[in-house]
């Protein structure tokens, strides 16, 4: 989602319409907040945490497992012959290289998901920004989160501004 917010912000700095002029106007938004107050980029959260949460699932079984047969090792470590002590070291070795693969595919899978799920909020985002820009005159846009914004007047927030223009032009898609 960061790759995200960059390209945003590349966007916002597009909305400068002239640096060429007296005072500049400058605007400041926070870009996450908006994108996660919204009721797409919510629905959006929402279905990457189900997916996450079912992926987890598996991850804890695995994790169980591992734990159950590193125990079973080590009480019965002694009792155990030569041959089926080393097997039950290797099938350790296995669930947990198994664990470590999953773990790293879950990962990979979740960003990809994200990018799907917050793309197309973010195109829209995009252009609802752009177009504020240009209808109130901004010089300048900047996200507090990613921007280098050390102090901020609140009165040059339009966060809220956004996020109730996004809801709409979302809704009308």
């Amino acid at each position: 989602m960061r790759k995200l917010f960059a390209s945003l912000m590349v966007i916002c700095f597009l909305a400068i319409p002239s640096w060429a002029f007296a005072e500049l106007k400058i605007g400041i938004l926070n870009l996450e907040g908006i994108i996660l107050s919204s009721a797409p980029g919510q629905a959006a959260a929402e279905q990457l945490e189900a997916k996450g949460a079912a992926a987890r699932a598996e991850l804890e079984s695995l994790q169980t497992r591992i734990t159950d047969l590193q125990e079973e090792i080590e009480t019965q470590g002694m009792a155990l012959s030569q041959e089926a002590a080393q097997s039950k070291r290797i099938e350790f070795r296995e669930l947990l290289a198994e664990y470590q693969q999953k773990s790293q595919d879950l990962q990979s899978e979740l960003e990809s998901e994200e990018d799907r799920l917050f793309q197309p909020i973010v195109e829209v985002l995009e252009e609802v920004v752009l177009q504020y820009g240009e209808d109130n005159d901004y010089d300048l846009i900047l996200d507090s989160k990613n921007g280098g914004v050390v102090y901020l007047s609140s009165d040059h927030d339009i966060s809220q501004d956004i996020l109730d223009l996004f809801n709409e032009a979302w809704s009308n898609r």
